[in-house]
């Protein structure tokens, strides 16, 4: 891996890391997207069935989505994985208090995004972590070849539609948009037509409320979310122009997230 890419993996472990004890008090949005991605879950193993084999969730952080997966999968071996070893036991925590697991379900530090396996899961999840991969893109064809035939690699995350109120204020201040690129439904359409997946997506936006602008930048912060892929950063000015511009739209701000929630399957044999 380059230099400029371990750097950037320190710095969301280490800063998802930080913030695992209170990442709960500010998750609402990733707490929806838990119960979202469950729900899409639940519906597709109605209509189609997926192979034997083993669950795999991908950014497990507190288990907002783990304890939904393990009662959905109640007979099957589940690796809860995350890159933060503080939230891989938040997790665990999490999963005892509920009573909601076993001998089968195993806690495993891990950068997915590079992971080497081959036909080995029968279902990968994740809800809204991917996007704190590197490359996205790439990583997700990993994640593709992991699974076996016919299985299936389900996710959320927040699309590239996300915060048009912030992009709206520093297309008019002529600054940097800061926020992190997302992928977009198109480019997740592609990817799985590149690669021979059967997909489905589905997009909304879910919105927001903060008591003002400063309020929205702390909440990043307390969710550990705020760590820049390619450093990108606004002068002290930049960001006080920043502030008052979306302060100025309105009190409170109300920004909107795309909501992308999905899935591949990999073609069976």
């Amino acid at each position: 891996m380059t230099n400029k890419l371990d750097i950037y993996k320190t710095r969301v472990q280490q800063a998802f890391s930080k913030q695992a004890a209170s990442y709960d008090k500010h998750a609402g949005l990733q707490a929806y997207a838990a119960g979202h991605s469950a729900e899409l879950l639940s519906s597709l193993m109605l209509r189609s069935a997926v192979p034997d084999g083993a669950v795999l969730e991908i950014g497990c952080g507190t288990g907002l989505f783990s304890s939904k997966l393990l009662k959905l999968f109640p007979d099957r071996p589940i690796v809860c994985s995350d890159i933060s070893d503080d939230m891989l036991d938040a997790c665990r925590l999490r999963l005892a208090s509920q009573a909601a697991y076993d001998d089968r379900v195993r806690f495993l530090n891990l950068d997915a995004e590079y992971l080497d396996e081959e036909n080995k899961y029968a279902v990968i999840a994740s809800s809204f972590a991917l996007q704190w991969f590197f490359e996205p893109m790439e990583g997700l064809l990993r994640l593709c070849a992991a699974l076996k035939p016919g299985g299936l690699l389900l996710f959320s995350l927040p699309g590239a539609d996300s915060c048009p109120e912030w992009k709206a204020a520093t297309d008019f201040l002529q600054i940097p948009f800061t926020r992190n690129p997302l992928p977009s439904t198109t480019e997740l359409q592609k990817l799985a037509i590149r690669s021979g997946m059967e997909f489905r997506f589905n997009d909304h936006m879910v919105e927001e409320t903060f008591v003002d602008a400063r309020a929205m930048l702390r909440s990043l912060k307390e969710l550990g979310a705020n760590t820049q892929r390619h450093n990108l950063q606004l002068s002290c000015m930049q960001l006080r122009r920043l502030l008052a511009e979306l302060d100025r739209q309105g009190k409170p701000l109300r920004t909107n997230y795309q909501v992308i929630a999905g899935y591949f399957r990999r073609c069976r044999a």
